[in-house]
């Protein structure tokens, strides 16, 4: 619904006159409204930082990259050649090793993360600014509580139902505990490569076998699940709202769950992230407005930084969830008669695909 026509609803129910016409709406509108012609100019680009330190052995990762201005051109925004180094409160630093694509990391056997000690890191970028983040707490974290889900229909075309995800958890007796979750769906494939090439004939869709296993990765990519103990110290958080997974067969679905403990400070970034992302476009949302993490420039004191660096106690469960509890059966989505080629497709690493057998497989 536009501005115009919701005041213009407005203003008849208050004065409650049948007789207000369109032209008395538009002449009140057009004293009350303006309009807004927004001059969209090219913004300074900031520093993005991105990373945790865990207590589950490294190594850990820093991602650098610039945002991107308004009338920015180009896809790469990515920081190669920086300097990055990790350090805690008991004097242990460590210089991460540049991997290209603004992935930075430490070594398997450098700085690990302990439960009690604080960590920050520091960031030299090539044209010569530093950078320094707060001193971050890496806090326990309660073991990870009581998992179910609950089936749900749907009224797509495509997918007749969907499972809610929820998990309770017991939180510990101290106060301030904050979480937050992540998931991500693994599944063994056995082809790499599909192509579907429509010809004069018809369609032609061909399959290439994996030249080794493969599993695909689904991520939650986005999601910020978070939860506090404000209300609930000491006693059982429950019904907490994980996610959604498809009714798109009947095979148990496998998922590794990660859940995560976050200083105060951390929750307040990721609840200020999740309220910007979530927003519903109404008109009584709150104004976008840049989150402010833990990182600020040093030689620059006036420039903002995005992002946060974080440290966290993280456990992990993995399950395969049933999807043969209802009397339901979802809809058919393969629409094509494959042709399986006799030549196998590499199964490329990448945030999509692994060679790796997840954890609990």
């Amino acid at each position: 619904m536009s501005v115009r026509r919701y005041f213009a609803i407005v203003i008849h129910h208050l004065l409650g006159k049948r007789w207000i016409g369109a032209v008395g709406v538009a002449l009140i509108l057009s004293q009350c409204v303006t309009s807004y012609d927004p001059k969209i100019t090219e913004n300074a680009q900031k520093l993005v930082v991105d990373g945790t330190i865990t207590n589950q052995p490294g190594p850990y990762k820093i991602r650098l990259q610039y945002s991107y201005p308004y009338t920015n051109q180009t896809s790469v925004n990515t920081i190669g050649g920086a300097t990055v180094v990790m350090s805690d409160d008991q004097g242990m630093t460590e210089k991460l090793t540049d991997r290209g694509q603004g992935l930075y990391e430490t070594s398997v056997t450098g700085i690990r993360g302990i439960v009690g000690r604080k960590y920050h890191i520091t960031i030299k970028t090539p044209d010569g600014k530093t950078y320094a983040s707060n001193p971050e707490l890496l806090k326990p974290v309660a073991e990870f509580g009581t998992f179910y889900t609950e089936y749900q229909e749907t009224n797509s075309a495509k997918l007749r139902g969907q499972f809610a995800m929820y998990v309770d958890v017991k939180d510990p007796s101290t106060p301030n505990d904050f979480y937050r979750w992540k998931w991500a769906h693994y599944e063994e494939i056995n082809y790499c490569l599909q192509t579907v090439t429509t010809t004069p004939g018809g369609v032609i869709a061909t399959r290439n076998k994996c030249c080794e296993p493969c599993w695909k990765i689904e991520a939650c990519n986005g999601c910020i699940i978070l939860a506090n103990d404000r209300l609930t110290n000491g006693q059982t958080i429950t019904r907490v709202p994980i996610g959604k997974i498809p009714f798109d067969g009947v095979s148990n679905y496998f998922i590794l769950f990660e859940q995560y403990s976050l200083t105060q400070e951390a929750y307040q970034f990721w609840k200020g992230v999740d309220s910007q992302i979530n927003n519903s476009g109404g008109i009584f949302d709150l104004p976008a407005a840049t989150v402010v993490g833990n990182v600020n420039c040093t030689s620059h004191p006036e420039e903002q930084v995005l992002g946060y660096f974080g440290a966290s106690s993280v456990v992990y469960k993995s399950m395969y969830i049933p999807r043969n509890t209802t009397a339901s059966l979802p809809y058919n989505s393969d629409y094509f008669n494959w042709i399986d080629l006799t030549s196998c497709y590499r199964c490329q690493e990448s945030p999509y695909r692994t060679q790796k057998a997840p954890l609990g497989w």
